[in-house]
Parts: C-alpha cells; structure tokens; sequence
C-alpha cells in the first residue's frame, strides 16, 4: 500500500506484483494507519488535512450458515454455529462505491496528533493535544461523544506518545537553542492519570535528550526484558519494556537496565525509606504486596521478627502464611512468646500496625503450637493459655476462629469461644452441616446452664440432646422442663444407665406433688378423655386440675405416660439402692424410710442456706435479689469488673458478667486474693489462682467470672473459701477442692 498521489490509495498484491485496487480520496491525506476494530474487523484509517478522518473496511471475518444469507445474519442477529471462516475483503468487490466512512473529529483542534495504539489488549486511538500535552485514550467505536476512557498529563511540547501499562514514551522539542534535537521522557502512568482531584502532575521518571536529527520517522515500543534482569526466580521481576525511535539518520532503543522490583526491596528494607518505598511502587504499579512479603521473609531469616511482623503486615498477607513463614525456620514459639506479650500489655500496634492483626496471628499461633505439642506437658499448658486468649480477647476474626477450632478438632475451645462471644447458635449450626454433633462430656456440662440450654435444645431439632451423657441431660431437663414431654420416651431409655444422684434428681423432679412438674401433668390430664381410675397419682393430678378447663392437645404425652417413667425411675432407684448398701444407709433412697412424704428425696435437692455477704482480706461481695456487687481493692481482679491493676472501689459495682449472661447467683464468698459464686448455673470464680484456688486447672488470674467447668455436673449446693484454696459441696454430700 502506497500514496502515489494526493488523494489516492493503491493497493498492491506482493504475489504478483500488480495493482489489486485504487481508491480516490477527495481531500489531502496526512496519516494513515490500520486499525482492528473488534477481532474480526479491520479498517484502514485516513487522516485528511483540515482535521477530517475517514475510515475503509477492508477485512471482515464471518461464519456462514447454511440456508442463511450473510445480511440475515447481520441484522437477526443470528446465533451460528462455528463452520468454515468466510472473509469478507474489499479486493472482492469488482468496484467500490463510496467506500468510505466519514468520521467527523471536530472535537479535536487542528494541533492535535492521532495515532492508533494496543493497551492492555485494547484497540485505542490517541490524541495528543500538541499545546497543552494532554493525552486521550478513546475506544475504537470512534464514538467521540463520550468522554476518553483516559486521560494523562504530559510535559508540555510533546509531539508524539506512545501508551503502555505503566509507562507513557513521549518526545518532545522542547530546546531553543536548537530546535532540531528532542527529547524522550518516561512519564508514570499513574502519575500522569488526570482525575477530578488530580491533574497537574506529569510524573516523569527520566528524560533523555537525543541529537539533533532533520526527522522523526518511526516511533514504536517494545516489550519483554532488559539487560542484566534478575533470571532465577529470587524475586518478582516487572518488566518495563521500552521504545524504538527512527530518523532519517539514526535508530534509538530505549531499554531497561534495572530491575524495579529490586530497587523496591532494598528501600523496603530500609526502615527510614518505606515510605520512599509505597511512593516508588505506586510509580510504576509494581506488585508491592508482594514484594513487602519477599522482604519479610529476607528479614525473618535474619531473626529479625519484630521489622519482619511490621513488613508481612504492609503486604497484607494472611495470618496463616506469616505462621507457615515462621513455622518454616522453626521459630513460632518465639512468635507466640512475643505477640503474647504485646497483645496482653496492649501494645499490639507496636508488633504490628493495628491490635486485631496481632491478635487474628497469635489465634493462628496458638493452633498450631497446641497441634504440635499435643498429648505433651506443655502441650496442656498451651490449651490453657489459648483458651484464656480465646476468652479474653475479642478483636480476632471469630469466623475463621471457629472453622480453624473444628477443623483441629478442638470443640472445648471452640465452645469457649461461642459462649464467650454469643456464637453458639453459629457454632451448633456448623457443627450439624459438617456432620459431627458429639460433644465431650464436660462440654456437655459447660452447656447445662440456662443461658445456652434453649440454644441447644433448638438446634438440629434436639439431636444434641440425644447425645448428652444421663447426668448432663437431667440437668438440662431441670434447667429447662418444658421439653419435658419432647424427650419423654429417651428419658426412659437413659434410665438404666443413671447413677443414684441423677435418678434422685429425676425422682424430684418427676414427683407429682413439685411445682415444675404439675402445669405438665394439668395438661397431661385435662387434655384426656375423663377416666374412672382412682389411683393415688391421678388424683393428685385430679385435685391439681380442679377448676381449670380441659385442653386439646393430641400431640402432649399422656397423664399414664409421665406415671409410667415417675414409676420407672422409683423402681430402678430402688434396685440401685439394693446394688449399693451404703446408699441405704445414708438414707438416701427415701422409700419405706422413717421421713414423711413431705421430706421425699429432700436430701439430694435441699439447697443450704445462701451466703449474701462475704468478705475478702481487702475486698467485700454482697447479693441483692440476684445480682452480685462487689467494691474494695481491685488487685487480681478479685472485683469481677475487668480491672486487675491497683485501685480502690469504694462504692459497690453490680458485677455486669453475670447479667450479660443472665445467671443468677445463690451464694458468694471471698478468699483472700479470689472470690467464688454458686449460681443456679453452676460455680463461678475469679482472681487470683496463684495457688490454683479459682479451679480452672491452671495458675492465671481472672478479672471477670469464668465457671468452673469440672463442677459443671457435680450438683453443687455449697462453696466456702479460704484464704488460698476453696472448696464445693454437692448434693451427693461429698466435698471438692477446685
């Protein structure tokens, strides 16, 4: 293809050397190039002085159908399936009329340059305004209504640019002195980006003057790497790619020497150029997330771990590949030790840039040193300091806390961490998705208080109750009867395998003349056809409904039913009783006993006398209606309010644990440095357990109430406190030391 005269295009074939078509072009014709519109079209440009453009196709690709024309494919917009590629040419046309596509470009002024460019695997077409250097980007579609897709600022006196992904190549004249030589400047792409808060800055990086040269002929840019760049896959190489310029005289390449990507690193790794660093990478848009992470491993292998925490949060990486890093040279112990250290004396920010990052790595940290050091001392050392972080802390990721707990196999922490952070509704639900609802028994223990009972007798439609140990699940029958008649036929199957103590307790609670038992047996009996039997228990049932309308209720347990388990448990009792001389004499079955029916099974249900006052060396506790107040020195944290430095309260504060959680509190007593709660939940402690008082198997203090987890299913009536130790009474009259 040549311009052999003003206003005419020839085009020739190579093959045979001949003219294959001459177009007429009314006007003078300063540019011309190709352009592909889409993947199948391609059109010849014409830049006609004066500023007007037209446009020729000369290629387009297309998939013929059968029985279908190409024209109703077009304008049906036809879907076809792929068969052989038919090319659609200007050469096959034997004449060409009016060939042309007249694209008006007034939107430019006539100090403009256009060219045709590929970025970022885009089609584009370049204006560069030759007066203010101002560089467009607009998309082949030439619909030049709307505004470019971008645009940059360049230094003034540009003549030519040529657009990459990070760098724009721009020449320019800008000497006086000799009008003839010019310029090439490297300007940052995203430097140079105008926005609408942005648009003054040219970002230029390096400038090179060229000889004087009579006329720029080609300017084109290049890919791939430089000289001397980095080849082994030690660090991420970018490559900036470069440019080519022809005169009439000399050809220029511009090309990389120095790997960016190397240069970040060495100011990352210098504490007094980081920010030097961030501005760099932005600059010519390097991965800096990445290359932060190259640099904290260099610096970790250095045994450098707080600089190297500091740079693993600069690149945002996850806690678990900062563990594996660490992990990987042997050194999470150490990780532990000194993010332990700085979440617990609040200075987090000082390992890394904010708290809740040091505390999701430490979580991390404390998973894997407990997997590693499983079934050792040390090992149970670290569940216990990893379930007081659990407990303690709340700025962790809680979500990945939970799915890293069950994926570990982990279910005591994990529901540490429901019950301390309001989750074990999410904590049951994933549980019963993943298909594994067996509970250990003093996480079944854990669970029998009446804050979480409802939770748990709700989810997976009650199977985690079926689950439960016998002791446990009286204890939850206890806690909560209404589910009394959902579970009615497994009661009587967990009859045989119940201990004396729960069978007592069953008894108690199944016995017609309780409280909790009789709004059942009401409903059992009203809801029933009216019999003649007059037996001792349905009258007892008879005399309690007197007054009080019959209920249609198909689905509720029958009166006979809950007489037939009352009279189970009585026999098994009985049986046990004859199994186990001791308990006969201690008369703790009540059965052809000297006691009155009035004192039925009163032994293993008769709470003693709650304590409301009780006072420490240096601290005071007193019960209210069910709320706990406690004032004095605040050292340990023996007060329950969060605080364990050295401070005074001289007005009693309610102890909020205990609403939040909405136990109520029987009994309280102080020790010396402790101070221990029965609560119709269970036995709560905190302070110091310097002497292992608290009873949480472990030596650490608490500031606010944890319960005693082994006391859990025990039945405590009782607890005393001494100075450095303490002690519960359960209902089976023997005594523990926490």
């Amino acid at each position: 293809m040549s311009m052999l005269q003003v206003g005419e295009i020839t085009f020739f074939d190579l093959k045979t050397k001949t003219v294959a078509l001459s177009v007429l072009v009314s006007g003078c014709i300063d540019a011309v190039y190709l352009a592909c519109l889409t993947d199948s079209t391609t059109y010849l440009l014409m830049g006609l002085r004066g500023g007007e453009w037209k446009r020729m196709l000369l290629e387009e690709h297309y998939h013929e159908a059968p029985d279908v024309s190409y024209a109703d494919v077009t304008a049906n917009d036809f879907e076809v399936v792929p068969d052989d590629v038919v090319i659609k040419s200007c050469l096959d046309q034997d004449e060409l009329v009016d060939p042309f596509d007249l694209k008006n470009f007034s939107i430019f002024c006539q100090l403009t340059h256009l060219r045709t460019q590929d970025w970022r695997r885009q089609h584009l077409l370049t204006s560069l305004n030759l007066t203010t250097g101002k560089l467009e980007a607009y998309s082949y579609n030439f619909d030049l209504r709307l505004e470019p897709l971008n645009a940059y600022q360049l230094i003034s006196g540009a003549t030519d640019a040529l657009l990459t992904d990070r760098l724009i190549y721009a020449v320019s004249h800008i000497d006086v002195v000799d009008p003839c030589s010019f310029t090439l400047s490297l300007v940052s792409t995203q430097k140079a980006l105008v926005t609408e808060l942005h648009d003054q800055s040219q970002g230029i990086i390096q400038q090179f003057t060229l000889p004087s040269s009579p006329d720029l002929v080609g300017f084109y840019s290049t890919e791939g790497g430089g000289i001397g760049l980095p080849t082994d896959g030690s660090l991420p190489v970018t490559h900036l790619g470069g440019c080519i310029i022809v005169t009439k005289t000399s050809v220029y390449q511009c090309r990389q020497i120095y790997c960016p990507d190397s240069i970040f690193l060495d100011m990352a790794l210098s504490l007094k150029e980081q920010e030097k660093a961030e501005d760099f990478g932005i600059t010519l848009k390097l991965d800096i997330c990445g290359l932060y992470k190259v640099a904290a491993e260099r610096v970790l292998e250095q045994r450098n771990f707080s600089q190297a925490l500091k740079l693993f949060e600069l690149s945002h990486c996850r806690p678990q590949h900062i563990i594996q890093s660490f992990a990987r040279i042997k050194k999470v112990p150490e990780l532990v030790k000194y993010l332990h250290q700085a979440v617990y004396d609040d200075t987090g920010h000082a390992a890394l840039g904010n708290t809740k990052q040091a505390q999701d790595i430490l979580f991390q940290c404390f998973l894997h040193e407990c997997l590693r050091l499983c079934g050792t001392p040390d090992g149970c050392m670290m569940l216990d300091k990893f379930s007081q972080f659990i407990t303690d802390k709340f700025l962790y990721d809680q979500s990945v806390a939970m799915e890293g707990l069950l994926d570990c196999g982990l279910k005591e922490q994990l529901f540490e961490l429901a019950k301390a952070h309001n989750k074990l509704q999410e904590v049951l639900d994933t549980m019963v998705k993943r298909g594994c609802i067996d509970l250990s028994p003093s996480v079944q223990a854990s669970l029998a208080s009446r804050q979480y009972i409802s939770t748990v007798s709700e989810a997976a439609d009650g199977h985690y109750l079926y689950q439960m140990m016998p002791s446990t699940f009286v204890r939850f029958l206890i806690t909560m009867p209404v589910i009394i008649p959902q579970y009615l036929n497994h009661i009587l199957t967990l009859l045989p395998n119940m201990n004396v103590s729960a069978l007592i307790r069953l008894a108690n609670l199944f016995d017609p003349s309780h409280s909790t038992i009789q709004p059942l047996l009401i409903k059992a009996h009203t809801s029933r056809p009216r019999s003649h039997s007059t037996g001792s228990l349905v009258s007892v049932a008879d005399s309690l409904s007197s007054g009080i309308g019959a209920v249609d209720d198909t689905n509720a347990p029958k009166l006979d039913e809950y007489i037939e388990v009352f009279l189970t448990i009585l026999i098994i009792l009985n049986v046990q009783r004859g199994r186990n001389p001791a308990t006969r004499r201690r008369g703790i079955f009540p059965v052809n006993s000297d006691k009155g029916e009035n004192e039925l099974y009163s032994e293993a249900s008769q709470w003693t006398q709650g304590r409301v006052l009780a006072c420490g060396l240096n601290h005071a506790a007193l019960l209210v209606n069910g709320d706990l107040y406690t004032w004095g020195a605040t050292k340990n944290g023996k007060l329950g309010h969060g605080d364990i430095e050295e401070e005074q309260r001289s007005i009693p504060l309610r102890v909020e644990t205990f609403l939040m959680l909405n136990v109520h509190v029987l009994s309280v007593t102080c020790g010396a440095e402790h101070t221990i709660a029965l609560c119709q939940e269970g036995v709560y402690s905190w302070g110091s357990s310097s002497h292992g008082q608290l009873g949480h198997g472990d030596t650490l203090k608490r500031s606010r109430p944890v319960q005693i987890s082994t006391l859990a299913d025990k039945g405590i009536i009782a607890v005393e406190c001494g100075q450095y130790h303490s002690l519960a009474l359960s209902d089976d009259h023997r005594c523990s030391s926490p």
